[in-house]
């Protein structure tokens, strides 16, 4: 019986390192893909856009200038370019992280179901174990 008992702590230990793996990768999820949810709902939060820098070429190969309106024309679509990459970029990341949190919720709930049952066993067998002496 004692052999038994021995044994089944490894048994608790593997339940409980899986659900706590599993609550860590549901916790990574959930909060990557808020942090996915607020960058395809503001774009311009982005570090991509914020610190995104353009430096225009020159048309005709070099050979003109650009006047401020074109200068400005094409800062603005180097700008509205960046924040559809963010937009799509946040779209990848919320992805990622609803399927990361739909990994970890069923491994964390899974081993922690089961580590209490097993636990549940274990109190249920030394119960049995000791209720015989009360008899006598």
């Amino acid at each position: 019986m004692t052999d038994m008992r021995r044994g089944r702590w490894v048994l608790f230990v593997y339940y409980y390192v899986a659900a706590l793996i599993g609550l860590v990768m549901l916790l990574f999820g959930v909060v990557g893909g808020l942090r996915a949810a607020v960058q395809v709902a503001l774009p311009q939060t982005a570090d991509e856009v914020r610190y995104s820098y353009y430096e225009p070429p020159l048309e005709d190969g070099g050979k003109g200038e650009l006047t401020p309106a074109q200068e400005e024309r094409r800062r603005e679509e180097a700008r509205q370019r960046a924040i559809e990459n963010a937009r799509t970029s946040g779209l990848a990341d919320l992805l990622n992280g609803v399927i990361l949190a739909g990994v970890g919720a069923p491994v964390l709930l899974w081993h922690l179901r089961h580590a209490r049952r097993e636990e549940r066993m274990q109190t249920e067998v030394t119960e049995a174990t000791v209720a015989p002496a009360d008899d006598a």
